[in-house]
C-alpha cells in the first residue's frame, strides 16, 4: 500500500497537482487516496528521503519546490543506485 501511495503522490508532484509548499497533511492525503493514514505515513517520509518533501517541524511535510534540472538529477541517482541495487541482489541469488 505505502508503495502505491507513494507512487501517486510522486506522480502529483511531478505532474504540479501538488504544488511547491503544499501542506502533505496526512489526514486529508488518507481521504482522497482512499488509504489508512500508515500507508500515506510512510510515503510521505519516502518522499522525503528523496527530496520531493520537507519535513518542517511541529507542522509535518511540505511540498519541496524542485526546478526541472534538480529533478532529473535527483531521477538519474535514484535510477543509478536501483540498478547496483539490482544487480547486488541478482549476484547474491545466483
Amino acid at each position: 500500500m505505502a508503495e502505491a501511495a507513494l507512487e501517486r503522490l510522486r506522480e502529483a508532484i511531478i505532474l504540479g497537482e501538488l504544488t511547491p509548499g503544499t501542506p502533505l497533511r496526512l489526514e486529508d492525503l488518507a481521504h482522497s487516496l482512499g488509504m489508512s493514514i500508515s500507508p500515506i505515513r510512510e510515503a510521505v517520509r519516502q518522499l522525503e528521503a528523496l527530496g520531493l518533501a520537507e519535513h518542517v517541524p511541529h507542522h509535518g511535510a511540505k511540498v519541496m519546490g524542485l526546478d526541472v534540472e534538480e529533478l532529473r538529477e535527483l531521477f538519474s541517482i535514484r535510477l543509478a543506485l536501483e540498478t547496483m541495487a539490482v544487480r547486488r541482489a541478482a549476484e547474491l541469488f545466483e
